[in-house]
């Protein structure tokens, strides 16, 4: 099979099961449903069955710094990610059992600028009406900033618990105190008129 490359200014983002020949999305205006994948802005990677890429948006090539050219057509385990790719493929495969979509979340990578980020995920099951056209689309977004985040919030409500605990004892202490003092002061009444 022949690999075409994309004139300048154009990317190659994905083959065509119709034709099994590489397509341009940006060429190729006629078929909408390559213009709308074109246009989102999530990630969105195309993995057929035998676990070969076949589609990468410019989100992804964006994300990876891993151009389409270099990654369809090639398998997912090949594609210049550094991520566990066995366990994606392990939930496409258990895409593929049940039929349905089902959540990938959380897949450690390691970023373009060498920072561990993690990348949040659907697998889609895509089917056409023959079963030889079935293939499965990874639809999602790097969600390192969210997990930082979620991080942080744990951290500072953790923070606020113990803030409260020390506050709600320091309350208890000073009633304590309060009603100590009460008692004394009700001794010493008691002793200086006796």
């Amino acid at each position: 099979m022949k690999r075409a490359r994309s004139g300048i200014g154009r990317r190659w983002a994905g083959w065509s099961p119709k034709t099994t020949e590489p397509v341009d999305a940006r060429a190729d205006k006629k078929d909408p449903t390559e213009a709308l994948l074109y246009s989102l802005t999530s990630i969105l990677i195309g993995v057929t069955p035998k676990g070969t890429v076949n589609y990468w948006n410019p989100v992804a090539e964006s994300t990876f710094q891993v151009r389409a050219v270099d990654v369809v057509l090639r398998p997912l385990a090949e594609c210049g990610v550094p991520w566990d790719s066995a366990a994606i493929l392990e939930r496409i495969a258990d895409c593929g059992e049940k039929n349905r979509p089902v959540p990938l979340e959380d897949i450690a990578f390691t970023r373009a600028d060498g920072q561990k980020g993690f990348l949040g995920f659907t697998v889609i099951p895509i089917q056409s009406d023959s079963q030889k056209d079935r293939w499965f689309l990874l639809f999602g977004a790097e969600v390192t900033q969210r997990r930082k985040m979620e991080a942080e919030l744990k951290d500072k409500m953790r923070d606020l618990e113990r803030f409260n605990r020390a506050a709600v004892g320091r309350e208890l202490k000073m009633m304590e105190l309060k009603q100590k003092i009460r008692e004394l002061e009700e001794r010493l009444r008691f002793y200086e008129k006796g």
